[in-house]
């Protein structure tokens, strides 16, 4: 990880140097405005992998204008990361998500592209670009997700149960490394679902029995009690590898915990639970939480859960740096 260091900062500056000095702009990727989280994904293996997501914009830019800013940045992040030759296709796709007309009561106004990049152990480098969907009436939102899904895979099954489980359209995210398959991800939101709910919809979308043990014992360890009432937001999201769907469930941390404190402790204890790094979250946190002691709801974690891919779990953190004050 520390070779990727200057890397990971010259990335995250490209992306964020403009938005992280607005004042009267923000961005819908945190509650609180903040354009930009840092991820971490941890395995049993070790094979951990840090990034960051943000939104790229300047003082007073609107949907449009964001677009077009957040297309230049992903070429040249592409360009820095080496993985140019999967941009042409995917600036199409991500034009194609794109709704550009005026946001009406209750939709986002903003946060048309997230961007953003990984870095393994290993030095590996990926590109992530997330292309928001939330915008317009419902049924063009599932229509604009099932058209950029099927130029990329069959996702025929996923989006029926999705649909009849009432979830929400929430985007669809793309990774692109250098060397591989790239990994296209379609994400969905819901609100109230219990934790057994929850586990009936994975299975029914074509999930293993081996993630729904796996978010039982999740359940189990980070909710404690409260795993027999509904989860109250929640994102769900499918990825599409050559031979295996890999799901993933992710709760908001502001919703399940009361505070940063209570977040890391039931999720750590989960992390311990199945052999995964746990003292790397908790480092991660801690140095992210020491400007914002106390703070309740949590204030730096913003989504944490846990997913499967090659027949293995993973956990998957979220992470608000906040604003520099």
């Amino acid at each position: 990880m520390r070779a990727c260091k200057s890397e990971l900062r010259r990335s995250c500056d490209l992306v964020c140097s403009d938005s992280l000095r607005c004042l009267s702009t923000y961005s819908s990727l945190n509650a609180d405005g903040t354009p930009v989280q840092f991820s971490l994904s941890l395995t049993s293996a070790g094979d951990s992998t840090l990034g960051f997501v943000g939104e790229a914009f300047r003082d007073g830019m609107e949907y449009s204008a964001r677009l077009l800013v957040g297309l230049d940045r992903v070429r040249q992040l592409a360009s820095n990361l080496g993985v140019v030759s999967d941009v042409c296709e995917l600036e199409r796709e991500l034009e194609e998500m794109s709704n550009t007309t005026a946001a009406g009561d209750g939709e986002d106004p903003s946060g048309v592209l997230w961007l953003g990049a990984e870095f393994s152990a290993r030095a590996d480098a990926s590109l992530i670009v997330y292309a928001n969907a939330r915008r317009g009436c419902e049924c063009e939102r599932w229509s604009r997700l099932a058209r950029s899904a099927k130029v990329f895979h069959d996702a025929t099954r996923v989006l029926t149960v999705t649909a009849a489980w009432k979830l929400k359209p929430l985007g669809i995210g793309f990774r692109c490394a250098a060397v591989g398959q790239r990994l296209v991800r379609l994400y969905f939101s819901a609100y109230g679902m219990r934790p057994d709910e929850c586990r009936r919809m994975f299975r029914e979308a074509g999930c293993s029995r081996e993630f729904d043990q796996t978010l039982e014992d999740f359940f189990e360890t980070s909710l404690r009690e409260e795993r027999v009432y509904p989860t109250r937001s929640a994102v769900f999201s499918f990825a599409f590898g050559a031979e295996e769907l890999m799901p993933k469930l992710e709760l908001c941390a502001h919703c399940a915990w009361d505070s940063d404190s209570a977040a890391m402790e039931r999720y750590g204890s989960w992390l311990e639970a199945v052999g995964m790094d746990a003292q790397l979250y908790r480092d991660s946190v801690l140095i992210l939480k020491s400007e914002r002691e106390g703070t309740q709801p949590p204030g730096v974690h913003a989504f944490v859960g846990v997913g499967m891919r090659q027949g293995q779990p993973y956990a998957s953190v979220y992470l608000n740096p906040g604003r520099a004050p």
